[in-house]
């Protein structure tokens, strides 16, 4: 261990006379901030400079940038302006500043050259600009519509973008848009731009940075008139961002004429586009839309197939969208259709064979004279048996009809009646069940001939049916049923006992079901029927307008439109219902129409449950709605079109 101690020091010695080496060594300092050496001995930062174009007031080269080592594109005026210019020019740069966008150009630099001339670089991009891209063939034969909708939608969110920082650009057209070999989607040329703001007496957008503030450049640099909207070449006016919806219409129109490829495109799409250019388009701007997103969500809803807010309220268009959104889809669901089709034919055929087969063998059972002896005694037994069963399907119709109160089909009501008739003529006592059947469908049927024969006959219960059938019998018409106006006065009848309603709901289903009476006479006996459910309304709330199928029910105090279940607005049918009623507390009437059209005045419904289920519903207009009806619909979704009036 002693041996190596001289060792070490040694080496300590030369490592230090190593380090104090490299510190006199400027070479090697410099060696280890090579980006900062390079970057504070740069003398001139901009070099080689390029010509691209003159436009306006200004040159544009493309120059290499010493301190970011790339090249940018610099501006700066024409040498031919004087320095009362030089504010102006700078306009561009300073509204190019306030913008940051992956679609709009990036402002690098701005300063004052060694000959006195201001300057500002910014984004170089390898393309070219979207005038020359259109005018070349292969964008006109390659860009499918798809793809141009895409580059419109960039667009239009860096003008969105601008908008919301209150930064109009007053001059967008297709040489101010920079198109990159790789997609890539510029806005460039801001020179026109106007930053506007609210002013202090009033609330018109006044325009701050206007170019006409400095002269030479208003002068020069006009504008393009082919793409202004009308007021805007008007100086006088101010500015608004209605003036770019405008030039953005006519873009998308010059995209949309110059398409040869038309792949994935239709007559439909088309004019849905030509529609959406015409109203951004508008010669008065409250024509146009109202912002570029709702122009953005516009021209989206057209690329991606859906219906744009321009279209017209075509189911077929929705159809033919659909399909073109979901061709696979459909395919699928035609492919299993013909699949069906064709099990269900084989089926039939199989069905038909089957069919043959078992009438071959009922003729060779028909000719043994007996097997057919056996076959009609058979048939006997399974006569009489049925009859038997009809009797006790005709009582247990009968108990249920009674303790559920459900009303039997208008169809089965003289069938059932016949069943009851076939019963009693086998029961002969008057207290029985068939008896009660009998007179319950005999009344309903208005066969009140039927049920005072009966009552003679011995038959006691119902005394009130018995009263009102003999008291109306008399008034019955050569048809065989009563005037509109004896109607009326029997279901009076009828409603002087609540526990009536059962029976009161059967007869009007009855009456106007069979007897052909014409809307006049349904639209008296309907009123009637309200008022008396209703004492307190006015039954000449209740209006019906033939020619457009329309109803009409108005007024205070109505408090239900049906009797049990059923609405009694049905025998109508109306496709149109007017609803003025505020004590009108129960929807569930509307379950039973279908209506195409539905007005609410002043309702207090806190839901439109039944509206859900109302397929053919196409308009639903509220006037003033209450708040808990608003925040339903908010949290609902429905087909039908809604609009909220005062």
């Amino acid at each position: 261990m002693a041996s190596d101690e001289p060792f070490r020091q040694r080496l300590e010695y030369f490592y230090e006379d190593l380090y104090d080496e490299s510190l006199d060594d400027a070479a090697a300092k410099a060696s280890f901030s090579p980006l900062y050496d390079a970057l504070q001995n740069n003398i001139e930062r901009y070099s080689q400079h390029q010509w691209i174009f003159s436009g306006g007031m200004k040159d544009i080269l493309k120059v290499h940038d010493a301190h970011l080592a790339r090249s940018v594109v610099m501006a700066r005026p024409k040498r031919s302006l004087g320095s009362n210019c030089y504010d102006a020019f700078l306009r561009e740069a300073h509204i190019t500043a306030r913008l940051d966008h992956p679609n709009i150009i990036k402002l690098f630099d701005m300063g004052v050259g060694q000959d006195g001339r201001p300057f500002f670089t910014l984004e170089f991009k390898c393309g070219s600009s979207l005038r020359q891209a259109l005018q070349s063939n292969g964008m006109l034969e390659t860009w499918t519509m798809p793809q141009r909708l895409e580059l419109m939608l960039k667009v239009s969110a860096a003008m969105a973008y601008a908008h919301s920082g209150r930064v109009l650009h007053l001059d967008l057209k297709a040489e101010n848009i920079q198109v990159g070999d790789y997609g890539e989607v510029q806005i460039c040329d801001w020179g026109m731009g106007v930053i506007y703001g609210l002013g202090d007496s009033d609330d018109e957008k006044i325009p701050l940075l206007d170019p006409d503030l400095y002269g030479a450049q208003g002068q020069q640099s006009g504008g393009t008139p082919e793409i202004m909207a009308p007021e805007q070449k008007d100086k006088s006016t101010a500015r608004h961002p209605r003036m770019d919806i405008f030039s953005l219409g006519r873009l998308l129109n010059e995209l949309g004429q110059t398409c040869r490829s038309k792949l994935h495109w239709s007559r439909d799409l088309q004019h849905s586009l030509d529609q959406i250019v015409q109203k951004a388009c508008a010669n008065s701007p409250e024509d146009r839309y109202a912002s570029v997103d709702s122009f953005r969500q516009d021209v989206n809803s057209l690329l991606n197939g859906y219906r744009t807010s321009v279209d017209d309220g075509s189911l077929w268009l929705d159809w033919m969208r659909s399909w073109r959104r979901h061709k696979g889809f459909y395919r699928l669901c035609i492919f299993f259709a013909l699949v069906a089709t064709l099990g269900t034919w084989v089926f039939i055929v199989l069905l038909q064979q089957r069919r043959l087969e078992a009438e071959r063998l009922q003729k060779l059972a028909e000719q043994a004279s007996e097997k057919h002896l056996l076959e009609k005694i058979h048939s006997q037994v399974l006569v009489d048996q049925m009859s038997k069963d009809m009797l006790e399907h005709t009582r247990s119709i009968y108990h249920w009809h009674l303790n559920h109160g459900e009303i039997p089909q208008v169809e089965l009501v003289p069938f059932l009646f016949n069943m009851a008739d076939d019963a009693a003529e086998h029961n002969p006592n008057p207290s029985s069940s068939p008896w009660m059947q009998k007179i319950w469908y005999a009344f309903i049927l208005q066969d009140f001939k039927t049920v005072s024969q009966m009552a003679d006959w011995g038959y006691r219960k119902n005394p009130h049916l018995i009263s009102i059938s003999r008291k109306f019998y008399p008034k019955l018409n050569s048809q065989g049923y009563l005037s509109t106006a004896d109607f009326i006065d029997f279901i009076t009848e009828i409603v002087d006992d609540v526990s009536r309603m059962y029976l009161l709901e059967r007869c009007l289903e009855s009456d106007l079901s069979r007897h052909g009476r014409n809307d006049v006479e349904v639209l008296s006996i309907i009123r009637a029927t309200l008022g008396l459910i209703n004492p307190q309304w006015d039954a000449s709330g209740l209006e019906s307008d033939g020619v457009q199928n329309s109803l009409s029910i108005k007024g205070t105090a109505l408090l239900k439109c049906s009797i049990i279940k059923r609405s009694l607005l049905r025998f109508m049918d109306p496709t149109r219902l007017i609803i003025d009623c505020p004590d009108l507390e129960d929807n569930s009437f509307l379950r039973d129409l279908s209506l195409w059209e539905l007005e609410l005045y002043q309702s207090a419904w806190t839901d439109l449950s039944p509206l859900l289920e109302m397929r053919s519903l196409r308009t639903l207009r509220l006037y003033n709605a209450n708040p808990v009806l608003l925040d339903w619909l908010k949290n609902r979704t429905f087909s039908f079109e809604l609009e909220l009036l005062d």
